[in-house]
């Protein structure tokens, strides 16, 4: 069963969104929905049958956090109909699918985990190639504006549809590959050309997107990684780098490509307060996880005809706002009490000398930065690779003596 879980997980991850149904009201599941959903069930009914005991550290706070949503969709339906709640409810129900998806890999053999590990590698070098593709000979999403999607033009976005996202997953992927230099001089010179280019490959990538948010999170977890591994010296050369890239990469002519541009920034803005207002009207325990959408509309800031089927109308610009203004304080507190959980053990990983957990540390610092921007806490790829990265850094407890 764990090795149909690689290759569907797998699979999923490549056909990114073009392997997506809309329901309609907003409602949409892609591959990787299905395929973590399935597996969480299925670790959640043997575990049952069998009577086994739930040691995880992240197993009180998913269940205080999930209460807590629970009451808050409760309390939404004196706001809104049963089924705008019902349809917010599956927000739930997929946040809670991706969480059993790190249970599940948690009893990964040390097989299971190491093909695992080759899934990413293929994820990875098949979806930035693919980008090149995309970037070259179809630069523009205008024609699947009339779905919902923003008409990005000249940035690469690979199979997610949206550069912003795919830069900050791009991000996470080079920080995933840096895992492979531990043993750098002891690997055959092909596998060692083969990882300088794809690190490279996934590096311009990043900058290809044109994404603000993904280059300030190259910044973040690439400083951190350096400072983890004892690399201090390093950090103004990485730094220089990346302001060497972006000056062959920058272009101000063109609105999207223009890292001074304003419009997107108004828009993060205004976003910004939206939540803000409506999260003071609800302070305790927010609208309901997840009913934003709903509560943009009755509040007048979402009225035109597509506010039920636009991407961006279900959440807002920042991840922890999205919490605090669905859930409330209570839920906030609730969700920085599973990440204080999340870190602890990474931590805890990192002070052994567990490289896999100073990838992890990286990389979650990363999508933090990325949170302040963009709602990835809750995008599905980024919640399934940081969740996994989660549960192979607890299961690598001696990762440096495979």
């Amino acid at each position: 069963m764990n090795k149909l879980f690689v290759v569907f997980f797998t699979l999923a991850f490549i056909f990114g969104h073009f392997a997506r149904i809309e329901f309609g009201n907003g409602v949409a599941l892609v591959a990787i929905d299905i395929v973590v959903g399935f597996f969480a069930a299925y670790w959640f009914g043997k575990t049952i049958v069998v009577r086994k005991k739930i040691t995880s550290p992240l197993l009180l706070p998913t269940l205080v956090f999930t209460g807590i949503a629970v009451q808050s969709l409760v309390l939404s339906l004196l706001l809104f109909s049963p089924i705008q709640v019902l349809i917010g409810s599956l927000y739930l129900l997929r946040f809670l699918s991706y969480i059993g998806m790190y249970f599940f890999i948690r009893e990964f053999s040390k097989d299971d985990r190491r093909n695992l590990l080759k899934g990413l590698v293929v994820i990875i070098g098949v979806t930035v190639t693919i980008g090149a593709f995309q970037y070259l000979y179809y630069p523009s999403l205008r024609n699947l504006f009339y779905l919902g999607w923003d008409d990005h033009l000249y940035r690469l976005f690979s199979v997610f549809l949206d550069p912003n996202f795919t830069g900050a997953l791009f991000v996470c992927f080079f920080l995933f590959l840096l895992y492979f230099f531990k043993e750098f001089r002891k690997q055959s010179r092909i596998k060692q050309i083969s990882l300088v280019f794809f690190i490279s490959a996934t590096t311009v990538s990043i900058f290809l997107t044109y994404s603000r948010t993904a280059l300030l999170m190259f910044v973040a977890g690439g400083i951190v990684y350096l400072l983890l591994i004892g690399k201090k010296k390093m950090v103004g050369g990485f730094i220089i780098g990346i302001v060497v890239l972006l000056l062959l990469t920058v272009d101000t002519t063109i609105e999207g490509l223009n890292p001074f541009r304003t419009v997107s920034t108004s828009a993060r803005i205004n976003s910004f307060q939206i939540a803000t207002d409506i999260f003071l009207k609800h302070p305790v325990l927010g609208v309901g996880f997840n009913t934003y959408r709903y509560a943009q509309n009755m509040y007048g800031y979402r009225t035109s005809g597509s506010w039920q089927t636009s991407h961006a109308d279900s959440g807002t610009d920042n991840s922890f706002l999205f919490v605090l203004v669905t859930t409330g304080l209570v839920g906030f507190g609730a969700y920085l009490f599973l990440w204080f959980r999340i870190l602890n053990v990474i931590i805890k990983r990192v002070k052994k000398g567990s490289y896999f957990a100073k990838i992890t540390l990286s990389t979650i610092v990363a999508v933090f930065v990325g949170a302040l921007f963009l709602n990835i806490l809750f995008y599905p790829f980024i919640m399934a690779w940081i969740l996994m990265l989660i549960a192979l850094t607890e299961r690598h407890k001696n990762d440096d003596k495979d």
